[in-house]
């Protein structure tokens, strides 16, 4: 029994050492992807499981899907959904607790519709949950032996040493991450500052042209925001500046970058997007700006200019949204007076 103890401590002792290998790497890992890619293929190397996987957590229906799969059938589980409560990696989620299958026969949180999928009988399971800044952001989970064995404590124990020790090099990343978007974020406003912009725009550009799809941008300015900060002081201006900047972000695509181009205009860079969805865009700002800018302190409008081109243009676009933006702006007679 002694002997049989001491080397279960032997392979876990080695198990655990092949993954300090990788640690170097995740220390140096530039994306929070990359730095998970590399824990899956280390776990795949370790385990030797027949499929293991990592679900993440939907932040809009809080149900698990599969993200990253590696092994038999992955393409079948590749982006699947999982109803809340089905299978273990649900119950790890809802316990926040590490667990395994030995027989998945005998019990019950054992996936079918999962094994239906896989097209393949389901035997053992172990599902552990990744915890970045403190909270459950998804699962990793192995599914059989590829020796046809069944998993154990011990086998528990080492998975719950690597996820631990992979939630601190993805958590170095975030904050990584998050300490680069700080440099790039205005600080009044929330959104990007101009320099991460013009780096964006030149690789828009570029990618307009290699694919010869269409390019727009939107050019926002507040109008009279000086004579507002004289009438009303600069935070009436900075709540002005705020609040659009927040009904912009409300109404553009993930895929649109949304930026403070100076200290009264915002631009919003639309990728693959033609003059005629540009328009509708423009169309919905100042119908969101129209009712928003009177919960503010001291209602306010905008114009706004429009440029759109195809692969030849797309380097003259901020030029065709600004002179846009001049015909847009309201004339003398169109502007309201200052209160005296």
């Amino acid at each position: 029994m002694e002997k049989d103890k001491e080397l279960q401590n032997l392979d876990e002792y080695v198990k655990l050492s092949e993954f300090t290998n990788v640690e170097i790497g995740l220390a140096a890992a530039k994306t929070i992807n990359n730095a998970l890619e590399q824990v899956m293929d280390k776990i795949g190397e370790i385990f030797s499981p027949v499929t293991h996987a990592l679900l993440l957590i939907d932040k809009e229906t809080e149900k698990l899907y599969y993200k990253l799969v590696k092994g038999k059938s992955a393409d079948k589980l590749a982006n699947h959904k999982i109803p809340k409560g089905e299978g273990l990696a649900s119950w790890v989620v809802e316990k926040k607790l590490p667990d395994f299958i030995e027989d998945a026969k005998s019990d019950p949180r054992s996936s079918k519709n999962i094994e239906k999928l896989t097209d393949y009988e389901i035997k053992s399971i172990i599902a552990v949950p990744l915890e970045v800044t403190d909270k459950t952001i998804g699962v990793f989970q192995l599914i059989n032996k590829a020796d046809e064995g069944t998993y154990s404590v011990d086998d528990l124990n080492i998975m719950k040493t690597i996820v631990e020790y992979a939630s601190l090099a993805i958590e170095k990343v975030y904050y990584l991450s998050a300490m680069k978007d700080l440099d790039n974020v205005d600080s009044l406003t929330g959104i990007y500052k101009r320099s991460y912009f013009d780096n964006q725009f030149e690789k828009e550009v570029a990618r307009t042209k290699r694919y010869n799809n269409p390019l727009s941008m939107l050019i926002v300015n507040v109008n009279d925001l000086n004579a507002i900060n004289d009438e009303h002081g600069h935070e009436a201006g900075d709540q002005i500046l705020k609040n659009l900047a927040a009904i912009l972000k409300g109404v553009v695509r993930r895929v649109d970058i949304v930026a403070r181009y100076s200290g009264d205009e915002f631009t919003i860079l639309l990728p693959q997007t033609s003059k005629g969805n540009a328009e509708i865009v423009r169309e919905r700002i100042q119908r969101d700006i129209n009712k928003g800018s009177k919960k503010g302190p001291v209602p306010y409008s905008v114009s706004i200019g429009l440029g759109s081109a195809g692969a030849k243009a797309a380097g003259s676009l901020i030029d065709k949204a600004e002179k846009d933006l001049q015909k847009q702006k309201p004339t003398k007679e169109e502007a309201p007076k200052k209160k005296r």
